[in-house]
Formats: structure tokens, sequence, C-alpha cells
């Protein structure tokens, strides 16, 4: 018995034979599970150190951090920066009927469940967020002497400062903190840059499919919008040929193409460089979740190939840390940054003080780094679980998409029907989106849906994969 906090947790291993013996970290992973779920440790409670664990158990500590950052990526526990490891709030929610009788219930969609478990992408995790340098961030930010006068148009110096640091150390991209212009979000970054370079009754070359709430914003600006296709790499150069002449912007989003994935070779980089020289294009580079990669090498961001100053980078929190925080950022290419300036001169700025003031402090102390590191452990446990749930269903031809993000785009056998698909997973339970809606003109020779796994806790997304197979089957 290990004794902790006056609780005592009945956690025993096997050490029969070699042939009969579990393997020691999925033993201490599944019986801290089991505490968990019995109610031996509450929700918001100190688990035992890992150093006294292991003593007790007799294992290396190694076996017993394996076993803890598992159950960290499925949502179980989450730790906290310098004060420990603790069973995750919310975690009650785990604690329902089996998913094999959920499953049997549900197959004929006779008794549909009280919520959906929502499998939407673009969503990030953020059950971990509020640690110690969190909050920290926010108590000084809010305590702060507030500024007697407007706010710097392009943001304050200190975030500014922060985030020319972060891209630096994330992208490997070398700007100055005063060519970042901080926005509210990056529809507000791209109608921004829109505006800046007048595009209205232009012609602004998209990805196709592409991200929509981009086109929406640029269609909003007045743009026509020119659709490019695109392929397992990335958006196909050769066709920005046939975009119209006098097409004054391209948007894309090389590093993770969203929604099917695909990471822009260098080659390619280059070459949309050279088409955007010759053509006085402005190109808008959307890098929403660059900082989340599985083992795949990394690729220069295509601004830091830029020579010709025609690259505007886009980066956001919202999609690494919450949805809730409505803050991005945009490295302005020095030939557009007065007219972006002078827009927001008249506008101001949209992102409070106290938001930039915390946002500051915690990139520039370190806390961004941190969280992400540990989202990324997460995030790669949820991902292996998804490749592994989804592998051997003959209903799902191909999965894409998870080199990077927290999306994967699930393909379907020709002649299926996407959206029956979708409606379909509904009625079981499960929020999933129709890889028709990225699309400017529906495809049905080839269908898809798109499931987001950087929200759902991995109890969800097992859950959520027991009532989404034999829909795929």
């Amino acid at each position: 018995m290990v004794r902790m906090t006056e609780v005592e947790l009945p956690i025993a291993l096997d050490r029969s034979d070699d042939d009969g013996r579990r393997d020691l970290r999925q033993q201490v992973a599944e019986q801290l599970r089991q505490s968990i779920r019995t109610g031996s440790f509450a929700a918001g409670q100190r688990l035992p150190s890992s150093r006294a664990l292991a003593a007790h158990l007799g294992v290396s500590r190694a076996t017993v951090v394996a076993a803890v950052t598992e159950l960290e990526g499925e949502g179980w526990v989450e730790s906290r920066h310098g004060s420990g490891t603790y069973v995750a709030v919310g975690i009650e929610t785990t604690q329902l009927e089996p998913i094999a009788s959920q499953v049997a219930v549900r197959t004929d969609h006779a008794d549909r469940p009280g919520r959906l478990i929502d499998l939407v992408p673009g969503r990030p995790d953020t059950s971990g967020l509020v640690d110690p340098a969190w909050r920290r961030a926010w108590r000084d930010a809010s305590s702060a002497q507030v500024r007697p006068v407007e706010l710097p148009a392009a943001g304050l110096d200190e975030l500014r400062v922060a985030i020319a640091e972060h891209v630096r150390r994330a992208r490997g991209l070398a700007c100055r903190p005063d060519q970042v212009v901080v926005t509210a979000g990056a529809g507000d970054a791209i109608r921004l840059l829109a505006d800046a370079a007048g595009v209205t009754g232009g012609t602004v070359a998209v990805e196709e499919p592409g991200y929509p709430s981009a086109r929406a914003v640029l269609t909003l600006a007045g743009a026509r919008l020119h659709p490019v296709a695109v392929d397992d790499d990335g958006l196909v150069v050769d066709g920005l040929a046939r975009a119209p002449v006098g097409t004054r912007m391209l948007y894309l989003t090389p590093s993770h193409q969203y929604p099917l994935g695909g990471r822009l070779p260098v080659e390619r980089r280059l070459a949309v460089l050279r088409w955007a020289a010759e053509h006085d294009v402005l190109v808008l580079e959307d890098d929403y979740d660059g900082e989340f990669r599985f083992g795949a090498t990394p690729v220069p961001a295509l601004a830091s190939l830029d020579t010709g100053g025609r690259v505007a980078y886009i980066g956001t929190l919202s999609k690494v840390m919450s949805q809730g925080l409505r803050v991005a950022y945009v490295v302005v290419p020095p030939g557009l940054f007065d007219a972006v300036l002078a827009i927001r001169e008249v506008t101001g700025t949209p992102v409070s003080e106290v938001v930039q003031r915390a946002m500051g402090s915690y990139i520039g102390n370190g806390g961004l780094r941190r969280h992400v590191a540990r989202q990324r452990r997460i995030y790669a446990e949820r991902r292996a679980r998804l490749v592994r749930r989804l592998a051997g269903l003959d209903g799902v031809t191909g999965v894409a998409g998870l080199d990077a993000g927290l999306h994967a785009v699930i393909s379907l056998p020709p002649g299926r029907d996407a959206a029956s698909v979708v409606a379909e997973s509904a009625r079981a339970g499960v929020q999933v989106v129709n890889l028709d809606d990225y699309r400017m003109t529906p495809d049905p020779s080839q269908p898809g849906i798109v499931l987001g796994y950087g929200h759902a806790t991995a109890a969800d997304l097992d859950r959520a994969l027991d009532l989404l197979s034999p829909i795929l089957r």
C-alpha cells in the first residue's frame, strides 16, 4: 500500500514469470486509473511523487514517470509546474457506464446520449493551462498601473518582444519586435492585411480545400477568391499559373495544410516565393498550429526563406492555448508595415491592455514554452491512440494530417456519402465535420470527415471511437 495525504492506494504489481507478466508501466498506469476511477483519489487531489511510488513498488522512477505521462496524455491527471501531479478536475465525467454497454445500446441509435462528444477540429485542450505561471501572469497584469493613454497601435512593446523571441525559438523565424503587430485572432490579422494590401475588387488565391473562416474574411474584405488545388504535400504550385492576371494575394497554410495536413516542401516554398516576386503578390503564411509537430522534420517557415519582403507571417495563441483568448500576431513585411499601422491607428488595437500584459509576461517568462512542451506529449499520446483505433477499419481508406496539428482527415470509400456519416455520427453522440465543408466546390468523388482530437479527453476520444467504429466499418 502507498500512503499519501491520508489515502491508501492498493497498488500491487504482478511479478510472475516473464511469459505471463504484463509490462510494469502498463500495470502502474492501469492501477492508478482504477484508483482514480473508484474515487481513491478525488478530482484535484495530488498524487504521490514518482520517487515515492517507485521506491514503494520497487521499480525504476522512469517506469512510474512513463505511466504518469500516459495518464496525463489520456486526461486523467495534470502536471503543475513546481507543484506535482494532480487528478484532473472534471475527471468525474469518465465514471460512466462501460463503453461496451454504450455501444450495444446505441448501435441502432435508439438511445441518444445526453451530450455530444465534440471532435470538431481547431480546439486545443485547456484543462492544463491554468498553472502557477498562468496565474502569476494574470495576477501581475491585473495589478499593474493602467495606462492613462491609448495603447500603442501595434501592441505593447513587452508582448511584441516576447512574440519575436517565441517565433525565433519555435519556428526559426528571425524578426524584430517592431515588425510584430498584435491582433484579435487570426481572422483580425487576415482582414488587417487584406485592407492594408487593398484587395477590394481584386483576386486572392486560396487553397482548395482550405480554411473556411479565412475565405469568409477575405470575401468580406471585397476579394474575389481563386481556388488552387492541394495534394498530399500541400499547395500545388503549378496551379498558380492559372491565377488571374493581377492577383494581389495568396493565402496558404504551408506548415500543416488546413485541413488535409500536407507540409509544403522547401522546393515548393521557394517556387511560391518566385511566383510571388514575378507577379507582385503578397503571401499570407498562416502558421496556425506550427508549434505542434510529431516526429516530422521541421521545415523552415516560408517567411524565413523570403528575401523580397513578400510574406506576412500569421501566428496565433488561440490554437495553442485557448480559443477564448482571441490573441494572434503578424510579422509584417517592411513594405506593408506603414499601411498596417495606419489602419490600426484609426481603429485602435483590439486586444485589451490586461490581456496583452498577461500574455507578454507568460510568454516572456517561459510559461508558453513549457505549456507547448507539456501539451505536445499529451497530444502525441492522443494521436497514437487515434491511429491504433482507426487501423483495420474497412470503411477507412486513409488517415492524413497527423504529422502536426490537432486533427486528422479520414478518407472514406468512393461512393460513401460523407454527409450521412456526419449525421449518423451526431445521432450516435459524436460531432465530426464533413470534408466538403472545407471545399469551395463539393467533391463527392473524394468523401471524408475531419476529426479533432485536441479538445477531447482520452476517455472521451475512446468513447467516441467506440461509437464511430460501427459507422465507419
